[in-house]
């Protein structure tokens, strides 16, 4: 709900203002890869038009939010980190936060660079 302060959190990661400006019918909040292939098989067969936000950068207009003609998956509660026994594979969910990635990473001497870039893993 627009009102809800979980609502009122997740409108705040937005980059770009005109972003979080945008209001969508609703937003979803899926917690497994399995609920948004679920989710987007709906909206497709039902046509319905949809934003999906992860790290909230897109510069381009409704590329991560959207209006009141569909519906935002916020990717938030996406937020498993993993490091394989090597440190030579790291999974980072699409709803984590870069100090938050950071803050892992660092227990293992590991860095990433994050934001708008592909992500490159280095062992220091």
């Amino acid at each position: 709900m627009p009102s809800s302060s979980l609502y009122e959190d997740t409108n705040e990661r937005y980059y770009l203002q005109a972003q979080a400006d945008l209001d969508p019918t609703c937003r979803v909040l899926p917690s497994s890869a399995k609920e948004v292939a679920k989710i987007v098989k709906i909206a497709a067969e039902y046509q319905c038009q949809f934003a999906v936000a992860s790290g909230k950068h897109f510069q381009i207009n409704r590329g991560s939010n959207i209006g009141r003609e569909g519906f935002t998956i916020d990717l938030l509660y996406l937020n498993a980190m993993s490091v394989s026994k090597d440190k030579s594979v790291v999974s980072i969910g699409p709803g984590l936060r870069a100090g938050q990635v950071y803050d892992y990473l660092d227990r293992y001497d590991l860095y990433t660079a994050v934001g708008r870039g592909k992500n490159i893993f280095y062992h220091l």
